[in-house]
């Protein structure tokens, strides 16, 4: 589809660019449709075939006798970089989300090999893309190029961990270790890579765990408040290099220092594509993103040194590619509300494996892990009283999305389908990370004793940058927002009871308070 230009609208140079085009070829100029709006008598239809100067969405082009000029061809190769580009954006978020990661966790926190980071204190959980702010994470990250299988001796208790690849895929049948039942034993995992045989370990006491990719993430959680269940579960756990003396894991605590594991914007991204690509097997379904890459100077092995003309290009499908991101986590296209009438949406929702018999799970998977970071089988539970639901909105009940300035109230209906308790946490939409203010919280949950419950047994939480409009009872409802800042929350239940599933406990959407 092409659009008549209106020259009298049109810049100089587009017009002098026109007519050098008319001039040079004969031709009428043709324009591809760019405002669907468009009258029908300025839409006309082009052959491609002879010499014309097209007016396309990516600019003036033109080809000669059928040929595209040499500006021409230089213009679609430039968008073409972009485009790929910005679809690598969305493809790679996985595994640089990890990179991010483990390299600030080396850098912050000066963690190697087996060791294990205790993130705590809200500092050190605030790095976390949208983490919980309830419980504490212990997190790993190995290299099995470098350790050689590893042998995990998980303890027994109110823990939840599990091992991920390096595009956070759970391993494992896509079950925790524990997930934190009464009666749930030890167990002595080994931990393989893709170049190790898990033939030749068979038979030897290991329930086996083999990753397709040489880095993993190996993360934990407290399930039961305290110290002292932290604490045994430091003294508990042991992991260690396959034939060497089992020895208990060094914990690295108390570091409280703020960080950030959001990946970084522009030309930076694709570095850290690079970095994250380094030494590791390519899956089947990735070998067109690796064809992408390679178009784009990205390669295993080989130094990644663009020039400015690629830099630039690099920078802006970044740009382009998180901004997608962004309205992709916001909208879910692909995802209905949870609650009928809502802007609520249950997140995570598509499979582990991320692929199935029909195709791989781009946009969807970009939508979770653009704001987020791991996955489960425990996370997206369908099974009551087992695991953890997460929803969350980027809209009030007016479909206005969510502004720091301004004061919300939500309403948790009673009797939470929860048989542990729920949380909600707030988050900045640019970091997808803790709302920072001078409160220094970003959570309230129902085992808070503070909390104040209304008559018939729900619970309203107000989000605003002050307590103006909060009333005087309820302040310690309030989570404080930055006035300049868009924010988001997750509603967490955990142990989900069957009335979430079965959808006769609902919750409505976010309000606005206007007094």
């Amino acid at each position: 589809m092409f659009k008549a230009i209106h020259f009298l609208v049109i810049s100089n140079l587009l017009v002098t660019s026109v007519l050098v085009g008319l001039l040079a070829f004969g031709h009428p100029m043709q324009t591809f449709a760019q405002d669907a709006s468009a009258p029908a008598d300025a839409v006309s239809q082009s052959d491609l075939i002879g010499s014309q100067v097209l007016d396309t969405p990516y600019g003036v082009m033109a080809i000669d006798n059928d040929y595209p000029t040499d500006d021409t061809v230089a213009k679609l190769f430039a968008q073409r970089n972009r485009q790929r580009a910005t679809e690598v954006y969305l493809w790679s978020l996985p595994i640089v989300q990890f990179q991010i990661w483990s390299e600030q966790q080396a850098k912050v926190f000066g963690s190697k090999g087996t060791d294990v980071v205790v993130l705590n204190s809200f500092h050190e959980k605030g790095g976390v893309t949208t983490g919980n702010a309830t419980t504490p994470y212990l997190i790993s990250f190995f290299n099995l190029a470098e350790t050689g299988p590893l042998v995990i001796d998980f303890p027994s208790g109110p823990y939840a961990g599990g091992i991920l690849d390096w595009w956070e895929r759970t391993l494992n049948n896509g079950a925790f270790f524990n997930d934190g039942s009464s009666g749930v034993k030890s167990a002595k995992y080994l931990l393989l890579g893709p170049e190790h045989t898990a033939k030749d370990h068979e038979g030897k006491g290991y329930s086996i765990v083999q990753s397709p990719t040489n880095k993993v993430f190996f993360g934990n959680r407290i399930l039961k408040p305290g110290a002292e269940a932290l604490a045994e579960f430091q003294k508990s756990l042991m992991v260690y290099p396959l034939g060497s003396e089992p020895k208990p894991v060094n914990f690295i605590t108390g570091i409280d220092k703020p960080w950030s594991g959001t990946p970084p914007t522009g030309l930076d991204y694709f570095k850290a594509v690079h970095r994250a690509i380094q030494d590791e097997p390519v899956l089947p379904q990735d070998k067109p993103y690796m064809a992408f890459l390679t178009s784009l100077g990205i390669e295993d092995g080989k130094p990644f040194n663009p020039n400015p003309q690629m830099a630039k290009l690099l920078a802006e499908g970044a740009n382009i590619g998180e901004l997608m991101a962004r309205a992709n986590s916001m909208e879910h296209p692909h995802a209905k509300s949870y609650w009928q009438g809502t802007h609520w949406h249950r997140l995570l929702d598509f499979p582990l494996a991320q692929v199935d018999e029909k195709r791989s799970y781009i946009d969807e998977r970009a939508a979770w892990f653009y704001e987020a970071i791991t996955s489960s089988g425990q996370m997206q539970t369908n099974t009551p009283g087992s695991g953890q639901v997460y929803l969350s909105t980027k809209r009030d009940s007016e479909g206005n999305v969510l502004k720091g300035g301004e004061t919300y109230r939500m309403r948790v209906p009673a009797n939470a389908p929860a048989e542990q308790f729920w949380a909600v946490t707030l988050y900045a939409e640019h970091s997808r990370l803790f709302v920072v203010t001078a409160q220094k919280n970003a959570n309230l949950d129902s085992r808070n004793e503070s909390l104040k419950t209304n008559d018939d047994g729900s619970v309203d939480i107000y989000f605003g940058p002050n307590t103006t409009k909060v009333p005087a009872d309820m302040q310690n409802n309030w989570i404080q927002t930055k006035s300049d800042e868009g924010w988001f929350p997750y509603f967490r239940l955990y142990a989900p009871k069957k009335e979430f599933f079965e959808e006769t406990w609902a919750m409505g959407d976010i309000q606005r308070i206007s007094r």
